[in-house]
């Protein structure tokens, strides 16, 4: 019985969709924005005014620090609620130390308004808590927390400094030391280094339709090295394609093609809509299809497309697909269908094996079909399954051999899989920008966060150790936001 029987119907692939059109900004995008304005306004406001005296209004030391409230309470609420969230959970990272700063500097702006006056703690909170807002619609992305260690130890050392000054000399200095060592352990850059680098891997790959839609799944797609792929869909298409058309009368053939063609235009399966692609679509009528083939009336002509034997014609041993054509009550020729591989597959499989990534073909197909294909993409390690199921004990021997594996088509299981890379379809020229992506995301985040921890300690070391006098605040609100700066760039390359 000829695969022309067998083949579910499919539909037509719908055309990729248009681009929506650009629509406007949402509430939540809109609200999402408000939080950094109320904070950067009051930093500018602050620092406009302790530069510009005569802009000063009286009681000034009480409205710079009343725009470090605004700017560390207000402007950055959603960087307070993220760190109440996670400390429920258990979860001490940038966003715990970023709140504890801006709270810390806060009290120790109001002190210092009613103790002598002083506006550089009030404008040093208000610049830091600018650059921390900058970065809240990034909060709910990042796949790289701060270790618990590098909070704990910025504290330590905080509260170190702090109880050291007040014995030395007295609660004003160390107040100044407390608030500026916070201020120069830079939690801001902490809190960019994940966000940022997987904005830019999304940005990276959004042409090839990867989304890369879940943070947290992002440091085991950088570690994929194995991928379990169903031939089908993978390094086929999913649909078949005409590879011979074989006339018994040289001048047949173009009949062949024409009444063949025109009435597979009917047909829902697989290998019609393969053999339809050899000509435009007729006059037709009386169309039937059943467990045989199909057959109906071309421009009034009868013909029959199906099993060689219910042409009555003799095909020759091949591992695809064999149909008969009959036209007018008389046999026409054979026409062949085999899996359609994809263009680029022998570039992508090559692409993903420069990377590093081992490739197994599966498929509970025909073996021989399963190795012509293999073989045309160039995938060399094949595996023959009775059931589609049993790709799942495929992925599972990979990971035991501790490989991190993505499976790739619609019958292989057991892995990461397209969904969890964002992937539209299980097209394996995707799959080598994804694995790139993820990789660059995952290294520049790491180098990111490396330098902000170092730079970050070596600051709050200086600072704490009174180096800077009474420009320590100032300088380490500054110095923190450079760090940011360069945190950004790092991890965004």
């Amino acid at each position: 019985m000829s695969e022309h029987t067998l083949a579910p119907p499919t539909s037509t692939p719908s055309p990729t969709a248009a681009p929506t059109p650009a629509t406007r900004p949402t509430r939540s995008t809109l609200a999402a924005l408000s939080w950094p304005l109320v904070a950067i306004s009051a930093a500018v406001a602050a620092c406009g005014m302790a530069t510009v005296p005569s802009a000063q209004p009286p009681q000034w030391p009480w409205v710079a620090a009343g725009l470090a409230v605004v700017a560390a309470l207000l402007g950055t609420l959603p960087v307070h609620a993220a760190a109440a969230r996670r400390l429920a959970r258990g979860q001490v990272d940038a966003a715990a130390l970023a709140s504890l700063c801006l709270l810390v500097g806060v009290g120790a702006s109001i002190d210092a308004a009613a103790r002598d006056g002083r506006v550089m703690l009030a404008v040093a909170t208000a610049i830091s808590a600018a650059t921390v807002s900058i970065l809240t619609p990034l909060l709910v992305t990042s796949f790289l927390p701060t270790r618990a260690w590098y909070t704990g130890c910025v504290v330590v050392l905080a509260l170190g400094a702090a109880v050291a000054w007040w014995v030395l000399d007295g609660a004003g200095p160390a107040r100044d030391v407390l608030v500026a060592t916070l201020l120069a352990s830079a939690p801001a850059a902490h809190l960019a280094a994940g966000p940022w680098a997987l904005h830019s891997a999304r940005h990276a790959v959004r042409d090839h339709g990867v989304t890369l839609p879940d943070p947290d799944v992002l440091p085991r797609a950088a570690g994929i090295d194995a991928v379990v792929l169903d031939k089908d869909g993978t390094l086929t298409t999913g649909g078949l394609t005409v590879v011979s058309v074989d006339a018994f009368e040289r001048d047949h053939d173009r009949n062949l093609r024409w009444f063949a063609g025109a009435l597979e235009h009917a047909s829902g399966h697989r290998v019609g809509q393969a053999i339809a692609s050899l000509s435009a679509r007729g006059r037709l009528s009386a169309v039937h299809e059943d467990a045989h083939g199909i057959r109906g009336s071309v421009d009034r002509h009868p013909v029959r497309v199906g099993a060689p034997d219910w042409i009555g014609v003799s095909a020759p041993d091949t591992i695809w697909t064999t149909v008969g054509v009959e036209v007018d009550a008389r046999p026409l020729g054979l026409i062949t269908v085999a899996d359609e591989v994809r263009p680029q597959a022998a570039d992508a499989v090559q692409t993903l094996r420069t990377m590093g990534v081992g490739i197994t073909a599966v498929s509970a197909d025909r073996p021989p079909r399963l190795h012509e294909v293999a073989a045309e993409a160039g995938v060399e390690d094949v595996v023959s399954l009775s059931h589609p199921e049993e790709s799942a004990d495929v992925a599972d021997r990979l990971r035991q051999e501790g490989h991190e594996v993505l499976t790739l088509g619609p019958g292989a299981t057991g892995g990461l899989d397209a969904d969890d890379l964002g992937l539209p379809d299980h097209d394996i020229t995707r799959v080598s920008h994804a694995l790139h992506a993820a990789r660059r995301a995952v290294t520049s985040a790491t180098a990111a966060r490396r330098l902000a921890t170092a730079v970050g300690l070596l600051g709050v070391t200086v600072v704490a150790s009174g180096t800077l006098g009474t420009a320590a605040p100032l300088a380490a609100a500054l110095g923190a936001a450079a760090l940011t700066g360069v945190t950004l760039a790092i991890a965004g390359r």
